[in-house]
């Protein structure tokens, strides 16, 4: 980024010197000499301002040339650099008898997460919310997330088949590299 910024910045200056100074090959400057009575001093003013105007835009380019560059590299680190997509299984709440499994995915510095649970229809009846605990491989609670039982939660699906009701919620929230790559476990909790 800051290589583009410094690249825009020379080329910039370098516009407004070509703009004042100009750019003329060597042999029309002997035809500029007889039609403007321009002194040598000024002749040679005049090429010196116009080859520093060309370096600085060259310069300019180059500076975003490499910035691109940067980014092009740093674009291709961070998508190499992708998460395997972890898959919790299942986990029963004995309180409700509602079996869930529970799917990861870490992109973009967003943690991406299914949750997808089944049980009777009557188990749902009280439930407000569902929350999963992740946790790390010696079961401490890393973060702990809420979903509403609710049809008008907007990161839900329902499926009802006789008396079962198969409840899907897809959402995703903010969430740091660090605290993804020590998931290892989760625990299905409820609140009435």
């Amino acid at each position: 980024m800051i290589y583009n910024t410094l690249g825009l910045i020379f080329d910039l200056f370098g516009v407004i010197l070509l703009f004042r100074f100009g750019i003329l090959p060597d042999n029309l400057w002997n035809h500029i000499l007889m039609d403007n009575e321009m002194s040598e001093k000024d002749e040679k003013r005049h090429k010196i301002w116009s080859k520093i105007a060309i370096s600085l835009i060259f310069i300019g380019f180059t500076l975003q040339l490499l910035g691109s560059l940067h980014q092009h590299i740093n674009n291709r680190t961070d998508s190499q650099q992708s998460f395997k997509n972890l898959n919790l299984g299942k986990e029963k709440n004995q309180t409700s008898g509602i079996t869930a499994t529970l799917k990861l995915k870490y992109d973009n510095k967003k943690l991406y997460y299914q949750l997808k649970l089944n049980g009777l229809t009557d188990s749902y009846k009280d439930i407000s919310n569902f929350v999963f605990s992740l946790e790390d491989k010696d079961g401490f609670e890393i973060s702990e997330i809420t979903e509403k039982n609710s049809t008008d939660n907007v990161n839900s699906s329902r499926l009802y088949m006789k008396d079962s009701l198969i409840f899907t919620i897809k959402n995703s929230i903010p969430y740091s590299e660090k605290d993804y790559s020590q998931i290892r476990k989760w625990n299905l909790k409820i609140t009435k």
